[in-house]
């Protein structure tokens, strides 16, 4: 018989071992997948778990958001990175190499932007919680022909 820690354990390494098998896979499909098949561990294989259907469900629609919180970044050439939605909370993007404004990404106080991007993250930015911020969607204005003071 296993136990529900033995369970636990059991579901936590599946995870593991899905992650690295299905990295484009939503992690609420991983998750419920590698709790289905924990579930199941006693009983002989008869046939995939059925929740395994959902590891390609919503790929191209909705991926799950980068993590990039607290990365250090600084003089990382990000030319052609999608940062759509990435967490960037804490991250140091200082001196990085064409860094555009990352449309839907999260950032926080503690994220370092590059000089020439700072003002325009700030001013693209909507506070959606007490110290954390997202850059609204689109592009920025072109201020190319703005006047400095």
């Amino acid at each position: 018989m296993v136990t529900d820690p033995e369970r636990k354990e059991h579901a936590a390494r599946l995870r593991g071992l899905l992650y690295l098998a299905c990295p484009d896979a939503p992690a609420a499909a991983i998750t419920e997948v590698a709790e289905a098949m924990a579930q199941r561990a006693e009983e002989p294989a008869q046939a995939p778990v059925a929740e395994a259907a959902h590891l390609t469900d919503g790929r191209e629609s909705a991926p799950d958001p980068l993590n990039l919180s607290g990365a250090d970044l600084s003089g990382a050439n990000l030319t052609g990175a999608d940062l759509s939605n990435a967490n960037l909370s804490g991250a140091w993007l200082m001196a990085a190499v064409d860094l555009g404004l990352p449309p839907r990404a999260i950032w926080d106080r503690e994220t370092r932007w590059p000089f020439e991007l700072a003002s325009v993250v700030v001013e693209q930015s909507d506070e959606v919680s007490p110290g954390v911020y997202q850059v609204r969607g689109g592009t920025a204005p072109d201020r190319s022909g703005a006047i400095r003071v």
